[in-house]
């Protein structure tokens, strides 16, 4: 996966987190990506383990259970 693939996963899971996603039209303006690209991206964080629903009322992405994901690579003390 490349380091562009990996910063577009940590910016969707601070948006999904913050409930600022907007709709899957306005996510892909703000990820700069197509719409599709957009449902590959939450599918892949579902595959990982987040239960992500939508908020048709809010227009936003959000996870059913709180958590996060930490895409960064940590050096051990």
């Amino acid at each position: 996966m490349s380091n562009n693939s990996i910063s577009k996963l940590d910016y969707l899971n601070q948006l999904i987190r913050t409930k600022a996603t907007g709709s899957p039209e306005r996510l892909a303006k703000k990820m700069a990506v197509c719409k599709r690209s957009v449902f590959s991206y939450l599918d892949i964080l579902r595959e990982l383990g987040a239960k992500i629903a939508y908020d048709q009322y809010k227009k936003t992405y959000y996870y059913e259970e709180a958590g996060t994901f930490n895409f960064k690579f940590q050096k051990e003390s």
